[in-house]
């Protein structure tokens, strides 16, 4: 309208143009104000309130380029600037994020005579904020101070929020704190961007403890504020901290979002806490908010990294009724659920049914591979690479590496390499990148350059981020491995972009772990001499929120293999004296973070310098001795790349220092003249064994001990009944003096074997572990005999087995052949015919009464039964009936199975679960008849619901019923004839419901369109059977094998003696090893020796006590006090001190106390009176006469 009267004015002025331009400005028609403006004619000069009003009409529709070219054109002009000027320069350059130009109008504006005010300042602060300019927000609100500008909120939130965006929290928290000391209202805005800060910077605690202080501070706490320290716990996986503050929504009588419910179903999500992400859910599906597809694909997430996979896709099937839209991301998070519960079905079922729904990505084929992977199967993973290929989906390195790495584990390395190359070969070779590593700073770091491929020599305190960003600013590089900042060695880095040739090459080989790397460590520990190296599996996950990892079972696969190579004593000032230095050589077959060291400390062996997962730094190594010293891979045309980095010199140094430190020989603990003594012993072992010596007449203890005895008769006889009460269970296991000698013997000869690894030896020891004769006492029977008979029945169980195998084939073959093998019927030939002599082998060793009245004589009246089997079927190959179609005799040659449960003659272990199964098989069959009970009831009930509601919608008197019903629209009503349709259906539906062969789910889905009374019936079986009955059952089969097992008296009193024997000859053993000299006794020197020793410790550990000093445990087993501890004397101390005291123990010192007290009382009764001299005297005479 303005614009319509001012074309009718016949002379235009600034009076006729000012009023349009204003109303313009305020109508936001920059556009029609610029044109009008730019269009005046010469003769009209527009003053500073014109371009004042376009200025600010640009600035408010956001055209800052506007903006600023007509206060460029004010200058040239010769206009004079006022504070409206500048102020609509600033704020549009602040909408423009162009803050060099706000600095630019401040210094014009600091040459005019135009005052800085608090508005033009808090805008430039502003435009600093947009811009994420941090510092430039900061060094205007420390000019604000040095003129004497007064600071307001906006300029404070505005220098809050460029920290916010610039990631400093502490800077912003600490621009808090100066509102609050300089008086400066503080506002929800400033305080909820302090709160973001901290959630971006991952700092919970201090999120929370400012959202606490706007409630001290009274200032309103909105959803904005809430919500950030909600994703701030979210980050740092504090779901119960999360679930706390989405509850204080109502309380501040605020409506809850969705945006806050998904954070916390996130945090949930990643502290693996599925069941509360599900009950979050629920909650927000009971609000009535909206429920958006990002808080379906958390909680899935959540069900993922928890392994419940059937919870995840009840969500996906649940969002088509919550009429939630289904994403990529959403079929993407199912997938990874059933990928983590290796249902690799699933996963594929689901992949094929996202590609029907939505753009199928990148990330849903990673889940996809990563299931196949978890199962080994190959050949679905190079399926679904070459489906990525058809829908133009570039497979990357992590996707041909998981690939790879399926076949890895299924057909070996080579396998996978051949599969490797197959695809390197399809991708161009004409886009290989190259770097000047000279241009970029690192050529002296540079070990081995290759096409697409730099390797360099990364030294210890320098990021791994910081190189590839020094490599970044020369060319395009990608990160293939990394090192931790405080290791040192080979650092690979691929040059070009995610998807480039070369990148895809190298990425993929160490995602499907191709490449070897192997690292150099210094470990700690108090590990013996034996450690060599071992493999360490362990799997490991990182802290959410913490740069750390741990070791748990929800955690990512992680292999490490190591190997020791050198061992060192430590230091002079090495805070524990007794652990040791271990030289490793560590190879990780995963890359996950903090592997190796996680992994080393685990088994008591942290990586010295380790301040996360060891200890504190030694003063003589300040740094972490963890070095990458070997890689090898392939490069671009397919060669083996070795590449080496040596240690850096402060390690080198330290290692050559430690060399000199290595410990002396293990063979110069042992004395020289006790070695000389177990040479000699060594050669009479089998003398000792077939014909040990006659025990010595006279037991030395009893001699050494008649002199208490005679002194002190009354206690003399208390202490014996209490060795004859503490010493029983030790005589019943050892029989007489002369079998405890023969023991003892005979641990002396395993000691001075014990470096004997004579063939014979070995074989004997394998074959009594494997056969289950390693309880047995060797002294029972002569060695070489014993060795005779083990050999023979593992050679009867080895035959037996390969008979089982033979069989099995022979099945095969004759399954798709009707021409009988030669090789087979030789086969069952022999194997009738050593059936056959191996009976007569036992039946002559055994005899005939001894082989019918035995206790093994039901197993050879089993092998009699076997043998007539075997004669019978050597009779029929041999006259040609083996291909007739008799059926008798195809029943009778089908009896060769039975064969195979001979084997559990031969294994007492076998032996003893059969007999529990079979007592077992009578309660299996009323629990079976039970069961059916329940089912027949339940199956009557639903089968009459159910057809009586399929004859509303089928008519049974048409002959064509059933093809009707088969034609049926209806799915429902398929569904419920097929389950419900006649008693046996129901029956055998109610069977798989309960054993998990269909999904209960389905079948209540189904009866839920009879009617509810039926779904409620399906209901409670299921409940009933799954909760309570097959509980019942299991605990019933339970209770019953326990009970057969206790049956087994004969079982039970073998193992309980077997077990004390072993416990006995563990204590002879020790006493064997303890005396030094050879002499039958142990003395106090010796036992100092011995507790000096970790090994002779351990002993201690196995037999179950720990001593004290040597002079205590010497007085405690010296029972005589000769001075010399006998092996009756060892062997009944260690009885009495291994383990708690006994009730009768307690009771026997109780009353050796009494008797004491007793006899001193009397002792002072006697010498009431007597002066102290006569006593003295008498006191000598008694020790003369006693002398």
């Amino acid at each position: 309208m303005a614009a319509a009267l001012l074309a009718s004015v016949p002379v235009l002025d600034m009076r006729a143009v000012g009023p349009v331009l204003s109303a313009c400005a305020r109508c936001l028609r920059w556009q029609m104000a610029l044109s009008l403006l730019l269009g005046l004619p010469l003769e009209v000069a527009p003053g500073p309130i014109a371009y004042n009003s376009v200025a600010s009409a640009c600035e408010r529709a956001s055209e800052w380029q506007h903006a600023l070219a007509l206060i460029q054109a004010m200058a040239a002009n010769g206009l004079e600037m006022d504070a409206f000027s500048f102020c609509a320069g600033i704020c549009a350059c602040s909408k423009g994020q162009q803050w060099p130009e706000v600095f630019h109008l401040l210094r014009r504006m600091a040459d005019t005579s135009v005052a800085t005010s608090p508005v033009l300042c808090g805008a430039a602060v502003n435009a600093c904020a947009k811009a994420a300019r941090w510092d430039g927000a900061l060094y205007l609100l420390a000019e604000m101070v040095k003129q004497s500008v007064e600071r307001s909120t906006v300029a404070f939130s505005a220098a809050i929020s460029a920290c916010e965006r610039s990631g400093l929290w502490a800077v912003a928290l600490g621009l808090v704190s100066e509102m609050r000391q300089t008086q400066v209202p503080l506002d929800t805005i400033a305080c909820s961007s302090a709160i973001s800060a901290c959630e971006k910077a991952q700092e919970w605690s201090f999120a929370l403890a400012t959202l606490a202080q706007m409630q001290c501070w009274d200032i309103e706490v909105d959803a904005v504020s809430l919500s950030a320290a909600i994703s701030a716990c979210e980050k740092s996986a504090k779901w119960d901290i999360a679930l706390h503050l989405l509850g204080l929504w109502p309380v501040l009588g605020l409506q809850t979002s969705n945006v806050a419910f998904a954070a916390t179903i996130s945090a949930c999500e990643k502290a693996t806490q599925w069941t509360a992400a599900g009950n979050l859910l629920q909650r927000l599906l009971a609000s009535r908010a909206e429920v958006d597809a990002f808080s379906c694909s958390a909680t899935m997430a959540a069900c993922s990294r928890a392994r419940e996979w059937q919870a995840a896709l009840q969500i996906l099937d649940g969002m088509d009724h919550w009429k939630v839209t289904k994403d990529a991301v959403c079929y993407t998070a199912a997938i990874s659920a059933c990928a983590s519960s290796s249902q690799w079905q699933a996963a594929l079922t689901l992949l094929e049914l996202m590609r029907l729904d939505v753009t199928a990505e990148q990330f849903a084929y990673s889940a996809a591979l990563s299931a196949c992977e978890a199962v080994g199967n190959w050949q679905q993973a190079v399926s679904l690479l070459w489906k990525m290929r058809q829908e133009e989906l570039a497979p990357d390195g992590m996707h041909l590496g998981s690939a790879v790495a399926t076949t890895f584990h299924s057909l070996g390395r080579a396998a996978a390499a051949e599969l490797l190359k197959a695809f390197r070969r399809e991708l161009p070779s004409s886009q290989i990148s190259q770097i000047s590593s000279a241009a970029a700073g690192v050529a002296h770091m540079v070990l081995k350059e290759s096409p697409g491929l730099v390797v360099l020599n990364k030294p210890a305190g320098v990021l791994t981020e910081d190189l590839l960003a020094a490599l970044g600013r020369h060319g395009r590089v990608t990160t293939i491995s990394r090192l931790d900042a405080p290791t040192s060695g080979v650092l690979p880095v691929a040059i070009g972009a995610k998807n480039e040739p070369a990148v895809i090459w190298f990425k993929s080989q160490f995602a499907g772990r191709l490449a070897k790397k192997e690292y150099l460590c210094l470990c700690h520990g108090r590990h013996g001499r034996g450690l060599v190296g071992d493999c360490v599996s362990s799997p490991l996950r990182q802290v959410p929120g913490e740069p750390r990892t741990e070791i748990s079972r929800e955690g990512r696969e992680a292999v490490t293999y190591y190997e020791m190579l050198a061992e060192y004593l430590p230091c002079e000032n090495a805070s524990l004296p007794e652990e040791r230095l271990f030289l490793i050589r560590a190879r990780p077959q995963t890359g996950r973070m903090h592997q190796i060291r996680v992994h080393m400390a685990s088994i008591g062996l942290p990586i010295v310098g380790d301040r996360q997962y060891g200890r504190l730094p030694p003063s003589w190594c300040s740094r972490l001795f963890l070095h990458c010293h070997r890689l090898e891979l392939m490069d671009w045309h397919e060669q083996e790349l070795h590449v080496e980095a040596p240690l850096p010199a402060d390690l080198q140094d330290l290692a050559n220092e430690l060399s000199k430190r290595q410990p002396e020989a293990q063979a110069q603990r042992v004395p020289q003249q006790v070695k000389r003594k177990r040479k000699v012993k060594l050669k009479k072992r089998v003398q000792l064994e077939e014909d040990p010596p006659e025990p010595d007449t006279e037991d030395p203890s009893q001699q050494n001990s008649s002199a208490d005895k005679d002194s002190s008769p009354t206690l003399g006889r208390d202490k014996s009944r209490a060795l004859a009460v503490t010493e029983g269970d030790v005589t019943v296991i050892a029989g007489s003096d002369q079998a405890l000698n023969k023991r003892l013997e005979v641990a002396r000869a395993k000691l001075e074997s014990s470096r004997d690894h004579s063939f014979m030896r070995k074989v004997e020891h394998f074959l009594r572990i494997v056969l289950g004769r390693d309880g047995e006492d060797p002294d029972e029977e002569t060695s070489q005999g014993d060795l005779r008979w083990l050999l023979f029945e593992a050679i009867a169980a080895c035959l037996i087995a390969v008979n089982s195998v033979l069989m099995g084939f022979e099945v095969q073959y004759t399954s798709s052949s009707s021409e009988p093998s030669p090789v087979f019927l030789a086969g069952s030939i022999f194997f009738g015919v050593w059936f056959i002599v191996e009976v007569a082998i036992r039946f002559q060793a055994n005899g005939f009464y001894t082989f019918f009245t035995s206790e093994d004589r039901w197993w050879n009246i089993c092998d009699l039964f076997l043998v007539g089997v075997s004669v019978l079927d050597v009779i029929l190959l041999l006259v040609g009936f083996a291909s007739t179609a008799l059926s008798s005799i195809r029943v009778l040659k089908m009896i060769r199975v039975v064969r195979l449960f001979r084997v559990f003659r031969f294994f007492r272990q076998l032996a003893t679960l059969a007999l529990m199964v079979a007592d077992s098989v009578k309660q299996l069959l009323w629990a079976l008849l039970m069961f059916l009970l329940i089912m027949y009831v339940f199956a009557i009930t639903l089968t009459s619901s159910c057809t009586d509601w399929i004859k509303i919608h089928i008519d049974f008197s048409d002959p064509d019923w059933k093809q009707k019903l088969k034609n049926s629209d209806s799915e429902e009503l398929r569904q419920v004839h097929r389950f419900f349709g006649d008693i046996p259906r129901s029956v055998y539906t109610l069977f798989q419901t309960t054993l998990g062969g269909i999904s209960w789910y389905e079948v209540t889905d189904a009866l839920l369109s009879v009617d509810i009374i039926s779904f409620c019936l399906m209901f409670a079986y299921i409940i009933f059977t799954i909760l309570a009955l097959l509980n019942v059952f299991t605990g019933v089969f339970v209770d019953n094998a326990v009970q057969n097992s206790k049956k087994q008296r004969q079982i039970q009193i073998e193992e309980t003696l077997e077990k004390k024997r072993m416990g006995l000859d563990q204590i002879i053993e020790f006493f064997v090893a303890t005396d030094l000299n050879g002499d039958g006794t142990i003395s106090l020197a010796e036992i100092q020796h011995l507790l000096q020793d970790p090994v002779m410790n351990a002993y201690f550990d196995i037999i179950g006590f720990r001593p004290g000093d040597a002079q205590m445990l010497a007085d405690l087993l010296d029972r005589d006090g000769s001075g010399g501890i006998t092996l009756s004397e060892f062997i009944n101390g260690c009885e009495r001190m291994k383990g708690q005291a006994k009730g009768i123990d307690v009771h026997l010192l109780l009353t050796e106390c009494i008797q004491i007290h007793e006899k001193v009382d009397r002792l002072a009764a006697d010498f009431h009176g007597v002066p102290y001299d006569c006593l003295q005297g008498k006191r000598r005479k008694t020790l003369t006469v006693v002398g």
